[in-house]
């Protein structure tokens, strides 16, 4: 389990768990989400996120990866929860 900026956050299987105690708001993050997640919190840029997303989960082509990566950090944003 991790704590910093009023951000608690542990994983939980395959997925994580952020608990926001300013909005005193709970949200799960999928497997996908975990990885973003985790990735950005170490630093790494949409690229390099997207690339590790590609060599985990067979078939994602880079551009759509990328996507999804953007508009998951997007809506993390839009939450209020910073990612790094």
């Amino acid at each position: 389990m991790t704590d910093s900026e009023g951000l608690a956050y542990c994983a939980a299987g395959q997925e994580g768990i952020l608990y926001d105690r300013a909005s005193q708001r709970l949200l799960v993050l999928n497997a996908c989400a975990r990885k973003i997640w985790e990735l950005a919190g170490e630093g790494k840029d949409v690229p390099a996120i997207a690339e590790d997303l590609c060599r985990s989960y067979a078939g994602v082509q880079l551009t759509q990866a990328a996507q999804d990566v953007r508009a998951c950090l997007a809506e993390l944003a839009r939450l209020g929860i910073a990612t790094g």
